[in-house]
């Protein structure tokens, strides 16, 4: 169904639901970066959106506030497989885009981790720059995930021969005078490195913590797993309150709860 005053979008026609929902009227979200609203107190879930803090792709409807939070889908595109393009498409997209000057004829753009979100990474670098893809992952699945998306060369990191290949492929094809070199010493003594992913609960905005049920649950895998971090976003968005820009200018910071 749609809102009145709805004009451009018919009912029936399939949607992606953008998730980070601003305020709607901030300098950032008119620029249509909702995901770094200034004023996410006001938006129609503070400091959250579809699916995040409000029932989202699980639930069987939706009610979206406003038109610019959808974007309308080409013909052939099945909106099952749509939807992950909302967040982990727009994840790897983000860090690409703003790397396009530098990934030009001759350059190459090493995605470490073919998971959920490097393996859209391969796709969105193949498709939108002029770069090689060199993928790194332990697992043999993924890397052949990697080589099917695209991918010019995938390497295990315990595989010196693949490395070396991938060093060869990174090389500039001619120096020049704006070469940079980077020497990477892998003989030199190392230190056992922690791994603190492993003990890490991985969670989403900060403001869940604020509710009594979000802390049950915590509790509850807590319990289960013995996680010793938790890992979340947006720790000093305004909505959480431990952060913000005082009277003076300066930042505040509010640690006592």
């Amino acid at each position: 169904a749609l809102g009145s005053g709805v004009t451009d979008l018919e009912v029936g026609q399939p949607v992606a639901v953008y998730g980070p929902w601003g305020c709607g009227t901030c300098r950032r979200c008119r620029l249509g970066m909702e995901n770094y609203c200034e004023d996410p107190l006001a938006a129609p879930v503070p400091g959250g959106g579809g699916g995040l803090g409000l029932d989202g792709g699980m639930a069987e409807l939706m009610l979206v506030p406003a038109a610019r939070l959808l974007v309308p889908l080409p013909d052939g595109l099945d909106p099952v497989k749509a939807a992950p393009l909302t967040d982990a498409g727009l994840t790897p997209y983000h860090a690409v885009r703003r790397s396009w000057p530098k990934l030009g004829p001759g350059s190459t753009a090493v995605v470490v981790g073919v998971g959920g979100l490097g393996h859209l990474a391969v796709q969105v670098v193949r498709a939108t720059t002029a770069a090689r893809v060199v993928a790194v992952d332990t697992r043999e699945e993924a890397r052949s995930l990697a080589a099917a998306e695209g991918a010019d060369l995938t390497v295990a990191p315990e595989d010196a021969a693949a490395a070396a290949a991938a060093a060869a492929i990174a090389a500039p094809p001619a120096r020049t005078p704006q070469t940079i070199e980077v020497r990477i010493d892998a003989s030199a003594p190392g230190t056992p490195f922690p791994h603190f992913w492993e003990r890490m609960f991985g969670s989403g905005r900060a403001v869940l913590a604020l509710r009594a049920a979000y802390r049950r649950d915590l509790s509850m895998v807590k319990r289960a797993t013995g996680f010793d971090y938790v890992r979340m976003h947006g720790i000093f968005d305004r909505g959480v309150g431990l952060f913000h820009i005082g009277a003076d200018g300066k930042p505040v910071y509010n640690f006592s709860y």
